[in-house]
């Protein structure tokens, strides 16, 4: 009797140990937010962005000394803190979040929670607003502060934070863009994404000497639901083609939650004499081909023009982006 109790007593502790740690993992897990549709493009002022909404100042932040100023009134309120201004003493005070902090106007002393801090840049009065130093904010509260040099950027939370941001295309094609995960401004470098955007101007030449074949790489139609038709003049030579005209067609249909898209190629031969080439081409979805074939030229002669060879590529998604690559294979 006493071994099955101590075997019962075993396993409940391992048990309370295991609920203990997934606990804990939640718990982690939920002091982390995501800073999501930020605009990275560089503006010509310091934006602040807390808990993934934009602070609205009255007065844009300023770089002083290498350190970033804000009006303290609107960061402190935007953090839920309450602000006083007692003009006799020119002293600034919030209270909130569990801290009281005091400063004074033209002064690197502060204080917080009656503890005497010293700012790097004192705290000084721009167009009739009392702007400080917001690492001096950051760290007297225990936020987290993400400085984006190239966006003029300052990201600001509690908790830990992750954003997904564009890092460029790949180097090879599909040319799809990538966006990689950030932590608390920290690049984690195994965790990425595609954002379904390709370059447009990704054409790449092998080489035109000797009638060696080219590639070309263009995006299939992004499928709304609707006959869809665009044109795209290369003039590549590929395979002892020159090619004048590319031309995709596609259809989505409901009942299949798919579509089919016809791709068209027109151009004229310039070497070879009579005999067949193979103009061949994949399809990618985010860097994998899904569909493969070729274009098959036969009795056309040399100076002799063609068009619409077409081949079908069936099944594709709605709502995804599609690259194609034309290759030669003679």
């Amino acid at each position: 009797m006493k071994k099955i109790m101590s075997i019962i007593t075993i396993v409940l502790l391992i048990l309370s140990l295991t609920l203990s740690n997934v606990f804990a993992d939640q718990k982690t897990a939920a002091k982390a937010i995501e800073f999501s549709n930020i605009d990275y493009t560089k503006s010509n002022y310091v934006r602040v962005i807390l808990n993934n909404e934009q602070v609205k100042f009255d007065v844009n932040p300023v770089v002083k000394d290498g350190r970033t100023l804000v009006p303290v009134r609107k960061i402190f309120e935007a953090m839920g803190m309450e602000v006083k201004w007692d003009e006799a003493t020119k002293e600034i005070s919030a209270e909130g979040e569990g801290a009281t902090i005091k400063m004074k106007l033209d002064s690197c002393e502060a204080a917080v929670n009656n503890k005497e801090v010293t700012l790097d840049v004192p705290a000084q009065s721009i167009n009739n607003r009392t702007l400080v130093p917001i690492r001096f904010i950051s760290e007297s509260l225990g936020y987290h502060v993400v400085w984006i040099e190239k966006s003029n950027l300052i990201l600001m939370s509690k908790d830990d934070i992750w954003e997904w941001r564009t890092t460029g295309y790949e180097s090879r094609p599909p040319y799809m863009e990538c966006e990689y995960k950030f932590i608390n401004g920290v690049q984690q470098l195994t965790e990425f994404r595609y954002t379904g955007k390709v370059k447009q101007d990704a054409s790449v030449k092998v080489s035109n000497s000797n009638l060696k074949p080219d590639k070309i790489y263009l995006s299939l139609p992004d499928l709304p639901k609707t006959i869809s038709s665009y044109y795209t003049y290369t003039g590549d030579l590929i395979s002892e083609c020159l090619i004048s005209q590319i031309r995709c067609e596609s259809k989505y249909y409901d009942s299949l939650n798919s579509s089919t898209t016809k791709v068209y190629i027109a151009g004229t031969k310039i070497g070879g004499g009579s005999e067949p080439c193979v103009i061949g081409w994949k399809v990618y979805e985010e860097g994998i081909v899904v569909d493969s074939g070729d274009f098959y030229f036969s009795g056309v002669a040399n100076g002799e023009s063609f068009k619409d060879q077409v081949v079908y590529i069936e099944d594709l998604k709605p709502g995804v982006q599609y690259r194609m690559e034309i290759f030669g294979e003679r």
